[in-house]
C-alpha cells in the first residue's frame, strides 16, 4: 500500500526552474495524493531564468508517467497570467 504524507503538495512557478523536472515529480509523486502545480502561462514567452515552458499536453505527459490525471479548468487563476494545473491520482493506475 501507499503511504502518503501530504494530502496535496504545491509548486508555484518552480517547475520550470528545475534541470530534471521528471525526477522532482516522481519524487514528490511519492510523498503526496495530488499535485497543484502553477507555471507561467505558456502562450506568453518564457522569462529568462525558466529552463522550460510547460504547455499543457507536456503536464499531461509527465502526469500520466507518474499515476496522475490532470485537472486544469481553473478560469479563474488565468487572468493573473498564471496557469493551475491539478493532479491527482489516477485510479486505473497502479503506484508503486
Amino acid at each position: 500500500a501507499w503511504n502518503a504524507r501530504l494530502d496535496v503538495f504545491g509548486l508555484f512557478q518552480y517547475l520550470d526552474h528545475l534541470k530534471q523536472p521528471d525526477q522532482f515529480i516522481a519524487e514528490a509523486a511519492q510523498r503526496a495524493h495530488a499535485l497543484a502545480i502553477i507555471l507561467d502561462d505558456v502562450n506568453e514567452p518564457p522569462a529568462v531564468q525558466h529552463f522550460t515552458g510547460w504547455p499543457e499536453t507536456a503536464i499531461e505527459t509527465l502526469a500520466k508517467r507518474h499515476g496522475f490525471q490532470v485537472h486544469s479548468d481553473f478560469d479563474a487563476i488565468r487572468a493573473s497570467g498564471n496557469h493551475l494545473y491539478l493532479l491527482v491520482r489516477d485510479q486505473n493506475t497502479k503506484t508503486a
